[in-house]
């Protein structure tokens, strides 16, 4: 085989693996640029939205506030919701750490919410029920 039949064959080798060639007039192989984009304002790739993943994190967000919160029935919703958005996201198909920590942390934090929640209505009830206890106090002030 002569140098120009080599050439040749590894041109139509090239061809068949699909790398980018263009043959010219002195047969020779040219390899054409691929057009590659470059980030010339340094922006950050837009990341491809994973379904259920929002969902997951709205669901630790709201467990963390239903355990930090301390108001009676708000943090009780915000446990409800995560367990809720939890579920939901588990529906979707997300089956990472984030979603299980979230209800996990919701779970938490609902059950004690509800204590919280009925010790505030024990308290309420009390002081509603027996105001002679407080009345010596509120005497001096």
């Amino acid at each position: 085989m002569n140098e120009f039949e080599n050439k040749q064959n590894n041109l139509n080798e090239d061809s068949q693996t699909g790398a980018n060639t263009v043959s010219t007039t002195n047969q020779e192989a040219v390899f054409e640029r691929r057009e590659v984009h470059v980030n010339t304002y340094n922006q950050t790739p837009v990341a491809e939205s994973i379904p259920g993943k929002n969902k997951a994190i709205a669901s630790l967000v709201l467990g963390i506030s239903a355990c930090v919160v301390p108001i009676p029935f708000l943090d009780l919703i915000c446990g409800i919701i995560g367990i809720l958005l939890a579920i939901q996201s588990k529906k979707v198909g997300f089956q990472a750490g984030i979603r299980t920590a979230g209800f996990v942390v919701s779970i938490v934090g609902t059950v004690f919410s509800v204590f919280y929640t009925l010790w505030w209505i024990i308290v309420l009830i009390s002081v509603i029920s027996a105001p002679t206890l407080f009345s010596d106090i509120f005497m001096y002030l």
